[in-house]
């Protein structure tokens, strides 16, 4: 640390000479907090292939296997996001009028059964 002060010489040779501005790189670290934070309450919706339609029986069983060994879900709705289909993960909460009820991230999200166009078992990552 300096303890004298700069003149307007020195502090125009420390940049010419020692000084090395990063460009952009500096501003880098200010905008990726920002854009992770943005990216990180819309990582339960992932925009996907569309996976193919499930029968109404299966994704029944399915939602009761899940919601009975407390298992991760998968859900593919048919909601458009860019023109793909939407993808929740999380833990089934249960069912109630047609509707699911899904704990992400985020919190407690709901949609019609009848949106369910795929569900699976999500792996333990």
């Amino acid at each position: 640390m300096i303890k004298h002060p700069v003149d307007d010489k020195t502090a125009q040779w420390f940049i010419d000479h020692d000084f090395h501005d990063r460009g952009m790189m500096k501003w880098h670290g200010f905008m990726l907090s920002d854009h992770k934070a943005s990216f990180e309450s819309q990582r339960h919706l992932v925009a996907m292939t569309p996976l193919p339609q499930q029968s109404t029986q299966l994704i029944k069983d399915l939602i009761a296997q899940l919601i009975s060994k407390h298992q991760g879900a998968i859900i593919q709705v048919n909601y458009l996001n860019n023109n793909q289909p939407v993808e929740l993960r999380g833990l089934i909460k249960g069912v109630q009028s047609g509707e699911l009820f899904i704990k992400t991230r985020n919190g407690i999200e709901s949609f019609e059964l009848d949106a369910i166009r795929n569900i699976r078992i999500a792996s333990n990552e």
